[in-house]
């Protein structure tokens, strides 16, 4: 955990130099194909401490500086107004809070119902 929060850390501001440069979209696309990745060799690869270390802390984190909060509060940011900005950012904040407050009954039907590797692809 501690490598992907540095990794998310770390890459944020490049992500955001990416959204500013190109689009939101693109710096979104990029962060969802290395989480992505991370969840499919997470589940399909070698099950080794180096491979999870790779899979868990430098892919997902990588995806995580690019999809987490930061990058879809700006893209809102720049197309809605300033009279109805901090409503639009407090949504998009809101719909992030509902997604862990949802999560873990999702995540224990899906573990009892399919087992964990398929909850895994499911969440990814």
């Amino acid at each position: 955990m501690g490598i992907q929060l540095l990794f998310w850390g770390l890459l944020g501001p490049i992500f955001g130099i990416i959204t500013d440069k190109f689009s939101g979209r693109v710096a979104v696309f990029i962060g969802f194909l290395f989480y992505l990745a991370g969840i499919y060799f997470l589940n399909y690869g070698p099950n080794t401490g180096s491979w999870f270390t790779f899979d868990i802390g430098i892919l997902i984190g990588i995806g995580l500086a690019a999809t987490a909060i930061s990058i879809p509060v700006s893209i809102v940011a720049k197309h809605f107004p300033l009279n109805t900005r901090t409503m639009a950012i407090g949504i998009v904040t809101a719909a992030g809070s509902f997604g862990y407050f949802v999560s873990p009954m999702y995540t224990r039907f899906a573990l009892m119902e399919f087992g964990w590797n398929t909850t895994l692809v499911i969440f990814g």
